[in-house]
């Protein structure tokens, strides 16, 4: 009924027709953060810093009628102490998540730390304030004193998704007057800096054209594009397969490479989009595999850590001619689709075959630790053993301008 394990010494890598131009650019490895991680007991000293040219730190929010930006948990993200924190009550300082990704940044001085604004709690409160040229301007600005007090080397914009062309055409306007503050504080900055910026990039081909992509593309770095979330509804299905199926096509009315395909094909560079990857499992109960019935299950309960895959009880399952791989509990029947390793290398391959411009991962606390990382896999395969070939740029460490003191004298000691 399923498919056998197929090693990969004898799998047939599969020729892809983009006209990718110089492959052999460098690649960009790109993990989220989300603030409510810690409450997982995942820290940012956990995550792969010296495997990741940038991380996204998950959510700040946006008020639906003003259009500021504020942070979404101030105690996660400034307050909170870490064991080596020593509480000086004398001053203003900044403890939190965002004091430790500040230090990783010291560690290593080519990983990026960008704010991500939005994401699926927050987006419908873009739709107001952005219709409006004073609420777009207050939102340029917020985040600016975001990056200046908490030491970001850029933004995310991760508004999922517009839903019209007007709306489209507000976020035109948005990713405009953010990249002018941006480059407006980079140029302050002794010496020049510059500042990122990336936004979420969507997969389905409707969005993608409702948006206008090649409007919005000009102000940004790069697009973390969301192929971790295929349409499996109302059957089993893949939800990250690099291909679709022949031979079971109701199991993947999504891939990732046509995806790819349509960026490609209204003009996106390869080199700006950056392959979404997934560090969990979606979970199809009492189905007999893909592209079956199942029984769906609201809430959490349908998704798990890929640290946790395959459960206890069930086969792995990985077929490399579509890319993607699950497991199957013959006696629960429990579907779960996920990456294991050798999904995780074949996306790799691909990046590298095409020219694309790396990888993303939602989110980092999924992931598995050590040489069990799934980051640290396509890391290794996109940049080599010594992570040559990854996209490394000097990060930034002068925020003198912060509101906090230590951050201000850059945290020395620390």
């Amino acid at each position: 009924m399923f498919w056998s394990i197929i090693l990969l010494s004898v799998l047939l890598l599969r020729v892809d027709s983009l006209d990718v131009g110089d492959s052999a650019s460098k690649f960009r490895t790109v993990a989220y953060l989300a603030n409510w991680s810690v409450y997982k007991h995942f820290t940012p000293q956990e995550l792969p810093y010296q495997d990741l040219t940038h991380v996204l730190y998950a959510f700040a929010a946006i008020n639906n009628s003003t259009g500021e930006v504020y942070l979404s948990d101030i105690d996660a993200d400034t307050e909170k102490l870490f064991p080596a924190d020593r509480l000086n009550n004398t001053e203003r300082n900044l403890y939190g998540n965002l004091k430790q990704l500040y230090l990783l940044k010291k560690r290593n001085r080519n990983l990026k730390v960008l704010l991500s604004i939005g994401g699926a709690g927050y987006s419908a409160n873009f739709t107001s304030p952005m219709s409006r040229p004073e609420g777009r301007l207050l939102f340029a600005r917020s985040s600016i004193k975001l990056v200046k007090d908490l030491g970001f080397d850029g933004l995310d914009i991760y508004w999922e998704f517009p839903v019209d062309g007007a709306q489209a055409k507000n976020y035109a306007l948005l990713l405009k007057d953010v990249r002018d503050a941006l480059d407006s504080y980079g140029k302050s900055c002794d010496p020049p800096h510059y500042f990122e910026l990336s936004a979420a990039g969507p997969a389905g081909a409707y969005t993608i054209s409702n948006l206008n992509i090649t409007r919005l593309d000009p102000y940004l770095d790069f697009w973390n594009v969301m192929t971790y979330a295929g349409n499996w509804r109302p059957l089993s299905g893949h939800t990250a397969n690099l291909y679709h199926s022949s031979r079971n096509p109701l199991s993947t009315p999504f891939d990732i490479a046509s995806v790819f395909q349509m960026y490609h094909s209204i003009g996106i560079p390869a080199k700006k989009l950056i392959m979404g990857m997934p560090l969990f499992g979606r979970s199809f109960s009492n189905t007999a595999g893909p592209g079956r019935s199942y029984t769906h299950k609201n809430g959490s309960s349908s998704v798990y850590d890929v640290k946790l895959l395959p459960p206890l009880g069930a086969t792995e399952y990985w077929d490399p001619i579509i890319g993607s791989s699950f497991s199957y509990n013959n006696k629960t029947r429990e579907m779960i689709s996920y990456d294991n390793f050798g999904v995780a290398n074949q996306k790799a391959q691909y990046i590298i075959r095409n020219g694309f411009g790396g990888a993303m991962w939602w989110e980092s606390s999924g992931d598995r630790t050590g040489s069990n990382s799934l980051i640290r896999t396509v890391a290794v395969t996109l940049g080599g053993y010594n992570r040559s070939m990854l996209a490394w740029s000097p990060n930034q460490l002068s925020y003198q301008d912060s509101v906090y003191a230590n951050m201000c004298r850059g945290m020395p000691g620390e």
